[in-house]
């Protein structure tokens, strides 16, 4: 079972607090205060929020699609988006459907609107895709 409601707490602070929302920053959950601004990711938004929950667990960026009941293929989705990542979807995967923009490139310091949207349409496409089941 995905955990849609972390998703959706990750969806909202990047709706409310877009300047806290970086594709190119996956900090150490010790590293992120929700107080200050520390900008994150998607995956650095979801281990913060699975560590307020559970703050002995121990998270990674290899295994935290795990923790939120995702697989490998919504990992590379959701938290890596670069084009070669788009690649490794198979053909056969619903995540190959995806009609977002898979050609934008993250790889800077400051993330733009278009990265911020597309980060939202992600997320809402997993949801979407669990929320059926």
């Amino acid at each position: 079972m995905a955990r849609l409601d972390i998703l959706k707490k990750v969806r909202e602070l990047i709706v409310e607090h877009p300047e806290m929302f970086d594709y190119s920053e996956w900090p150490d959950r010790h590293q992120i205060d929700i107080h200050c601004g520390t900008p994150a990711c998607v995956g650095g938004w979801c281990e913060f929020f699975l560590a307020e929950e559970n703050p002995s667990n121990d998270f990674s960026f290899m295994t935290i699609y795990k923790k939120l009941g995702l697989t490998k293929e919504e990992n590379y989705f959701l938290f890596y988006p670069a084009p070669v990542h788009f690649r490794k979807l198979s053909e056969d995967s619903y995540l190959h459907a995806y009609q977002g923009d898979k050609e934008f490139d993250y790889g800077h310091e400051h993330t733009n609107e278009k990265e911020i949207q597309e980060a939202l349409n992600r997320i809402d496409f997993i949801i979407a895709h669990y929320s059926q089941e």
